[in-house]
C-alpha cells in the first residue's frame, strides 16, 4: 500500500511539474532549478505524510533505531531527494532517446 501511495505522490509532482512550467515535457531536457523544486515539494509532501500517519492517524511508527530528523524519519526525508532526482533524469533519458528516434526516421508519409 505505501508503494501505492508513492507513486501517486510522484504522479502528482509530475503533474505540478506540468502545471508550473506549462508543460508536460517540463523534465526534459534535465534543469537543475526545475528538479530542485519538485525534489523540495516532494520532501514537503513526504513530511506531511509522515506528521499525518505516524502523530494524528497512528497507521505507523519508527522503531527505536531508526533516526529522526525533527520527529520524521530520515528514510522518508531521503527517498524524495535521491529517487525523484534519478527517476526524473531517467524519464529524460528516455524521453530524448525516442525524441531522437522519431526524428531520425523523418516524417511518415502516407503512401510508406
Amino acid at each position: 500500500m505505501a508503494t501505492l501511495g508513492d507513486a501517486v505522490i510522484v504522479l502528482l509532482l509530475f503533474g505540478l511539474g506540468a502545471l508550473l512550467f506549462h508543460d508536460q515535457r517540463w523534465f526534459h531536457p534535465p534543469r537543475f532549478g526545475r528538479y530542485l523544486l519538485i525534489v523540495v515539494a516532494g520532501v514537503a509532501v513526504q513530511v506531511a505524510v509522515e506528521l499525518v500517519m505516524v502523530y494524528r492517524i497512528g497507521r505507523w511508527g519508527y522503531g527505536p533505531l531508526h533516526p529522526l530528523i525533527a520527529g520524521i524519519g530520515v528514510l522518508p526525508i531521503v527517498q524524495p531527494i535521491v529517487l525523484l532526482p534519478l527517476t526524473l533524469w531517467l524519464l529524460s533519458y528516455w524521453d530524448g532517446r525516442v525524441m531522437r528516434r522519431g526524428l531520425a526516421a523523418g516524417p511518415r508519409t502516407p503512401h510508406g
